[in-house]
């Protein structure tokens, strides 16, 4: 009985990864430029990023990021507007009912050599009951000839806890792509590798999370 109850358990079929799109060439080939000059020109303003509550632990998130609340320039504005554009059908794609966005969240994110994010959800941070976070966009840019390897995205089934084979998909961050996905959904980004140490080499993202109204 006990052999076929674990054969049982085995055979139980594994909860589904959360919906995920990845829209390509996101943004016209002069603005992809243009934000990436534009990033490596303010590089003294990235500080450390934080955790959801403010801290900062670089065993578990190691990057450089623009305060959420800096000016962005012209991008806040130009990035917010094309993920409009997308609407409604972006939350079809994120596995989402459309709802009022009340607020447009993004910072810009820079990956050196070793950075990375351990596993963790983008709905809880400080102040806001409940995360207030529903969508989750992430846009990649970089130069070319590409100058890292690594950084993948990591995206964890529904109900998974950990790194088992199966149980994750690597997406990797494409040039110009605009990744999205529920704000709950369990994911990491996965290490950095670099040979030189320039700034503008890294792996960039502008981060976007719509909050829904009430």
């Amino acid at each position: 009985m006990a052999m076929e109850s674990a054969a049982m358990t085995q055979a139980q079929p594994k909860w589904p990864f959360p919906p995920h799109f990845l829209y390509r060439d996101f943004l016209d080939e002069a603005d992809r430029r243009a934000l990436l000059d534009w990033v490596v020109a303010n590089e003294t303003a990235f500080g450390e990023s934080r955790l959801g509550y403010g801290d900062q632990d670089r065993s578990r998130r190691g990057s450089r990021s623009l305060p959420l609340r800096s000016a962005m320039g012209p991008w806040k504005g130009r990035i917010r507007e094309r993920v409009a554009a997308e609407m409604p059908g972006l939350f079809a794609k994120a596995g989402l009912k459309p709802f009022e966005v009340s607020r447009y969240e993004l910072e810009i994110v820079a990956y050196q050599d070793g950075d990375h994010f351990r596993i963790h959800r983008d709905t809880v941070r400080s102040g806001e009951a409940g995360g207030g976070r529903m969508l989750t966009g992430v846009y990649y840019f970089h130069r070319e000839p590409k100058a890292f390897t690594g950084g993948a995205l990591r995206l964890f089934r529904f109900g998974a806890t950990g790194s088992t084979a199966g149980d994750f998909v690597d997406i990797a961050p494409e040039q110009n792509a605009f990744l999205v996905f529920p704000s709950w959904a369990l994911h990491e980004v996965r290490e950095v590798h670099r040979q030189q140490s320039d700034f503008g080499g890294g792996r960039f993202a502008v981060n976007v999370w719509l909050h829904k109204a009430g």
